[in-house]
């Protein structure tokens, strides 16, 4: 997905009853969308994102999410996720427009942003039995966001503590790496 910024759609993954992954070939074509638009200014703050994320630097092989500090990236997260609620938003209140004469561009583009980063996964039980789920994959905008405010806010309670004693400290670090919860983490985006 970092590879390929301007595709939306996360490929399909098939896991059968033996837990055999197959990864699809139906690659999501690369969107394009109408220049200094909404959602064209999504794609390229979505690009200007993974480009950081990747480190596009000459030998230095593409990071995933997960490997990246947060707040080497936080600008452009924050960026990112502004800048899709803007195109939803958009996209929202032109369609509640009855007379907006670009219903049909907005319903496509508003059903690509809310499938922004969405994997679905069919899987095969024992018995033959199918199920389809969808996963939402780190690079999703609220995801991104999510882990950008829980790097911030852990810097903030670490500042707080500089001038605490190390056993202080260190007790602080401990709970900061083995209690934190994310209660309200976004497991799922509608």
């Amino acid at each position: 997905m970092l590879a390929r910024p301007y595709a939306l759609e996360g490929p399909r993954l098939t896991v059968d009853a033996t837990g055999v992954a197959l990864l699809g070939h139906d690659e999501t074509p690369a969107v394009t969308a109408e220049p200094d638009s909404d959602f064209d200014n999504y794609l390229q703050a979505r690009a200007v994102l993974f480009a950081a994320v990747r480190d596009d630097t000459e030998d230095t092989p593409p990071l995933v999410v997960e490997a990246t500090d947060p707040r080497a990236v936080r600008k452009e997260t924050e960026a990112y996720a502004e800048a899709y609620l803007r195109a939803v938003n958009r996209c929202v209140r032109s369609l509640e427009n009855t007379h907006s004469g670009s219903a049909d561009r907005d319903r496509a583009e508003l059903a690509l942003l809310l499938r922004t980063d969405m994997l679905q996964v069919d899987l095969t039980d024992v018995r033959g039995g199918r199920r389809r789920v969808v996963l939402v994959a780190p690079t999703h905008p609220l995801r991104m966001l999510w882990w950008s405010g829980q790097a911030a806010l852990a810097d903030h309670w670490l500042d707080r503590l500089a001038d605490e004693d190390r056993a202080t400290v260190l007790e602080r670090l401990h709970s900061l790496s083995t209690s934190l919860v994310p209660l309200g983490f976004p497991w799922s985006c509608p």
